[in-house]
Protein backbone atom coordinates (compact mmCIF):
# COMPACT_ATOMS: atom_id res chain seq x y z
CA UNK A 1 0.00 0.00 0.00
CA UNK A 2 1.37 3.51 -0.97
CA UNK A 3 0.90 6.34 1.96
CA UNK A 4 0.89 9.46 1.89
CA UNK A 5 2.50 11.33 4.95
CA UNK A 6 2.02 14.66 4.96
CA UNK A 7 3.59 16.56 8.39
CA UNK A 8 5.34 19.70 8.97
CA UNK A 9 7.20 18.17 11.70
CA UNK A 10 10.03 16.98 10.04
CA UNK A 11 10.91 14.42 13.25
CA UNK A 12 7.18 13.53 13.29
CA UNK A 13 6.99 12.78 9.99
CA UNK A 14 10.20 11.02 10.04
CA UNK A 15 8.93 8.44 12.15
CA UNK A 16 5.69 7.94 11.14
CA UNK A 17 7.35 6.91 7.66
CA UNK A 18 9.93 4.62 9.18
CA UNK A 19 6.52 2.44 11.47
CA UNK A 20 4.78 2.38 8.30
CA UNK A 21 7.85 1.27 6.32
CA UNK A 22 8.79 -1.53 9.11
CA UNK A 23 4.85 -2.85 8.34
CA UNK A 24 5.50 -3.35 4.81
CA UNK A 25 3.90 0.03 3.36
CA UNK A 26 5.55 2.15 0.57
CA UNK A 27 5.30 5.66 2.18
CA UNK A 28 5.77 9.16 0.54
CA UNK A 29 6.57 12.24 3.06
CA UNK A 30 5.45 15.97 2.24
CA UNK A 31 6.49 18.61 4.64
CA UNK A 32 3.82 21.31 3.75
CA UNK A 33 0.18 21.24 2.23
CA UNK A 34 0.95 22.38 -1.18
CA UNK A 35 3.73 19.79 -1.27
CA UNK A 36 0.85 16.97 0.00
CA UNK A 37 -1.48 18.62 -2.86
CA UNK A 38 1.33 18.18 -5.68
CA UNK A 39 1.99 14.26 -4.29
CA UNK A 40 -2.03 13.80 -4.50
CA UNK A 41 -2.38 15.40 -8.54
CA UNK A 42 0.80 13.95 -9.19
CA UNK A 43 1.07 10.16 -8.06
CA UNK A 44 -1.07 7.42 -7.15
CA UNK A 45 -1.44 7.22 -3.33
CA UNK A 46 -4.00 4.60 -1.40
CA UNK A 47 -4.21 6.50 1.90
CA UNK A 48 -3.08 9.56 3.09
CA UNK A 49 -1.68 10.37 6.79
CA UNK A 50 -2.40 14.54 7.28
CA UNK A 51 -1.39 16.99 9.41
CA UNK A 52 -4.34 19.65 10.06
CA UNK A 53 -2.47 22.84 10.57
CA UNK A 54 0.30 22.86 7.77
CA UNK A 55 1.81 25.45 6.05
CA UNK A 56 1.04 26.40 2.26
CA UNK A 57 -2.53 24.74 2.98
CA UNK A 58 -3.96 23.00 5.73
CA UNK A 59 -5.03 19.57 5.96
CA UNK A 60 -8.61 19.86 5.75
CA UNK A 61 -8.59 22.04 2.61
CA UNK A 62 -5.73 19.59 0.94
CA UNK A 63 -8.72 16.37 2.19
CA UNK A 64 -11.22 19.00 0.15
CA UNK A 65 -9.40 19.38 -2.49
CA UNK A 66 -7.85 15.96 -3.31
CA UNK A 67 -10.84 14.14 -2.10
CA UNK A 68 -11.54 12.62 -6.17
CA UNK A 69 -7.72 11.63 -6.70
CA UNK A 70 -7.30 9.36 -3.90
Amino acid sequence: MWILVVEDDVPMGEMLRRRLEESNHSVALATDGLQGFHATQTSQVDAVNLDVMMPGMNGVDLARRSRNRI
